[in-house]
């Protein structure tokens, strides 16, 4: 792979590679300073976007939506705790008979004032 011959070559080289590239001091200064605003840390950005509760309306749509939102809320909930007979009839003929279910017993409100007394 070497051949002893090429001694004049190894010279070049390492001539070479000891000598230091020769950089004009504007440039290096250039240099220097693109580095010096790549590493500057950002300017703080102030946002006006709205935080909290008027994010999330703004994120639903606005005040209008919300408005609606709740309405339809009021009446899902008003209709399925009263729900009107005309309501009940309907259902009734269209899935069968209409099944009542209590979701509190009096037995629970006996059992849980057994548990409280200890």
């Amino acid at each position: 792979m070497t051949d002893p011959n090429d001694k004049w070559l190894d010279a070049i080289l390492d001539d070479a590679r000891d000598a230091r590239p020769q950089v004009p001091d504007a440039l290096m200064a250039r240099v220097l300073a693109d580095a010096a605003a790549a590493h500057a840390p950002p300017e703080p950005v102030m946002s006006n976007a709205p935080r909290g509760w008027a994010a999330i309306a703004q994120l639903l749509g606005g005040m209008p939506a919300l408005g609606g939102l709740a309405t339809a809320a009021v009446a899902g909930l008003w209709l399925g705790i009263a729900p009107p007979p005309v309501i009940e009839t309907f259902s009734a003929g269209l899935f069968g008979d209409t099944v009542s279910v209590n979701i509190l017993e009096v037995d629970d409100f006996i059992l849980a004032g057994d548990i409280a007394d200890g």
